[in-house]
């Protein structure tokens, strides 16, 4: 969203209002920075004077500096003895962890703008004038630090206010808000009060008290508040609440609620209430929203909903997008016919969409939900003969067709579900390779097989993917490991097997494992490699290779001695493994 970077900045003649409308005691002005950057590997960069942020890590300073000694900032009628307190306000956008920035003096001249294309980073003082601490909070929160005495010292001075922002946090990654990009979050402000110096004299003896004043009136209640109509200036037909807008209706038959939308747009038919939401629109109509900031920086687009703080709150020229939760639909910007519900991912920051989709829909966010529910599928039939399957690939998405064979658990493509139509021979034919067929009854694991043409009622056909295991492979010191894999689909009688591909496993501990892609096997070809060319030196675990093709057999031979004279080998084959492991059944593992 856009914030409104005016609402942290007290211009000249605020801030005089604000001296003339204060205590007798104290007087407080806000100060904006005059310049920011930040460097990059030691160096100031003419882009990073120019940057809509600034940047915070452990090879990254940003660069702060307020002009105090400008009596249009801070008048000459505040002397140092005077100022009581001053607060750097920092404006966080996002932090990838909980993490201390650290505030220093800087005592070296600098400029965010220079001839050359790099500038040295100036000389920065050691003493730490102020720690931040940063909370676990991934972005847009305010922090503060009282600065007051290098601020009283600049004033006695005669010097600016030049400050460096560090980190104490290894790998800390903290994005600042910059006076350049008022779009990203607001800038740094110093925030100063001070005192008038004199102490309070004794009060006065209390005043007469005057003649009580004649009642006025009392005015009548209509049954009805009657507001002429919204001005495009806004200043007609407006209900406000302490000199903001509340209510508002410009145009034709738009509604804005709570500080939404603007007066200036020519879009119709809009209804949006929340703060800082639609504040952007020019022309787009028929838009619904909710939320702060929903649909904040929308131009053009027509007939969205957004509902949850900043929902949309990107998009600009999309139409007919519906975006449901915090944050949801966020990163869209130009697409268009898009549904995102409850996509915000905490652990990105952001919600999982994409700025120029289109026709997609989103429910929830990826590695957040874990599970779904959906009433009215399970148990429901269909007659439908172009009924398909459907199929979910690792990101979530769900489709129809897919080149891959089908995941299904032993016995959960039955005969009953091939003859009611739920399988049909497409989906068969284009995810099933049984032995040149695709009819019949069988498992979902595909080894047991009846009622094929040519097959005997109690025939079988191989299993469509071999699981190997070699059991103990290592090239620790004096030691290596030579393994072989073979697609053994080609033997006297022909060709029987079919090609595949070929991926190796690598466990040595608890973490991930390794994997090595062996490439594709056609019948009669062999995979020869040793441990250190697959995985480098020193592991020791076992493997297991995924064959996707029937008829996989090898063996591996473990080297004493490498590289000796006297070197011994043992030599072990591959256990075949079963397709489906259940810790309810042992392992009768063949060769």
């Amino acid at each position: 969203m856009k914030p409104n970077s005016s609402v942290r900045i007290l211009t000249v003649a605020a801030a005089a209002a604000l001296l003339a409308l204060a205590s007798d005691s104290a007087r407080a002005l806000t100060v904006p920075v005059a310049q920011d950057t930040s460097s990059t590997k030691g160096e100031l960069t003419l882009k990073a004077g120019k940057t809509a942020t600034l940047t915070v890590s452990d090879d990254q300073v940003a660069l702060l500096e307020f002009d105090i000694q400008n009596l249009d900032v801070v008048p000459e009628t505040i002397t140092p003895g005077e100022i009581k307190s001053a607060i750097l306000e920092l404006y966080v956008v996002k932090t990838n962890m909980a993490a201390t920035l650290k505030v220093l003096a800087v005592t070296g001249a600098w400029n965010e703008t220079f001839a050359a294309k790099t500038e040295p980073l100036p000389s920065i003082a050691s003493t730490v004038s102020g720690t931040i601490p940063v909370p676990d909070v991934p972005y847009k929160q305010f922090v503060s630090v009282d600065i007051t005495a290098a601020v009283v010292g600049a004033l006695e001075s005669g010097s600016n206010l030049s400050l460096a922002v560090e980190t104490s946090t290894p790998g800390a990654k903290i994005t600042l808000g910059s006076k350049d990009g008022p779009s990203a979050g607001y800038s740094a402000v110093l925030d100063i009060e001070a005192g008038l110096g004199g102490a309070t004299g004794p009060m006065g003896p209390t005043g007469l008290t005057g003649a009580t004043g004649a009642t006025g009136p009392t005015g009548s209640i209509g049954n009805e508040i009657s507001l002429p109509a919204t001005t495009t200036a806004g200043n007609a037909g407006v209900l406000s609440i302490g000199g903001n807008p509340f209510l508002s209706s410009p145009g034709v038959a738009n509604t804005f609620v709570g500080g939404a939308g603007n007066f200036t747009m020519s879009g119709d038919f809009n209804t949006v209430s929340g703060n800082s939401a639609f504040g952007n629109n020019t022309s787009g109509g028929s838009n619904t929203g909710s939320g702060y900031g929903a649909l904040n920086l929308n131009t053009t687009g027509a007939e969205n909903t957004a509902n949850g703080y900043a929902a949309l709150d990107y998009n600009r020229t999309g139409v007919n997008n519906i975006a449901e939760g915090y944050f949801a639909g966020a990163n869209l910007t130009t697409g268009s016919n898009n549904i995102e519900i409850g996509d915000y991912n905490p652990v990105t920051g952001m919600s999982d969409d994409v700025a120029g989709e289109g026709n997609t829909i989103r429910i929830g966010a990826a590695s957040i939900q874990t599970a779904t529910y959906i009433a009215g599928i399970y148990g429901a039939s269909s007659t439908d003969p172009a009924a398909m399957v459907v199929y979910a690939d690792h990101t979530g998405r769900l489709v129809t067709s897919s080149t891959a064979p089908m995941n299904l658990p032993a016995g959960s493509v039955t005969g009953a579900a091939i003859a009611n139509g739920a399988i049909g021979s497409a989906q068969l034919a284009a995810n099933l390779t049984l032995g040149g067929t695709t009819t019949g009854i069988f498992s979902g694991d595909g080894s047991a097989l009846t009622n094929l043409p040519g097959v005997a009622a109690s025939g079988t056909v191989p299993a469509i993917k071999t699981r190997l295991l070699f059991s103990y492979v290592t090239n620790g010191p004096g030691f290596e490991t030579g393994i072989s894999v073979a697609n053994t689909g080609m033997d006297d009688t022909g060709t029987v097997g079919t090609s595949g591909t070929l991926t190796l496993y690598f466990f040595g501990g608890s973490g991930a494992p390794i994997t090595v892609d062996g490439g594709t096997l056609a019948p009669g070809q062999s995979y020869v490699s040793n441990l250190t060319a697959m995985v480098g030196a020193n592991f020791t675990g076992y493997i297991v290779a995924v064959c996707n093709f029937p008829y996989a057999h090898g063996f591996a031979y473990v080297v004493n001695g490498f590289g000796t004279s006297t070197a011994t080998s043992t030599m072990s084959p591959a256990l075949v493994l079963p397709v489906t492991r259940s810790t309810s059944t042992p392992e009768g593992l063949g060769q």
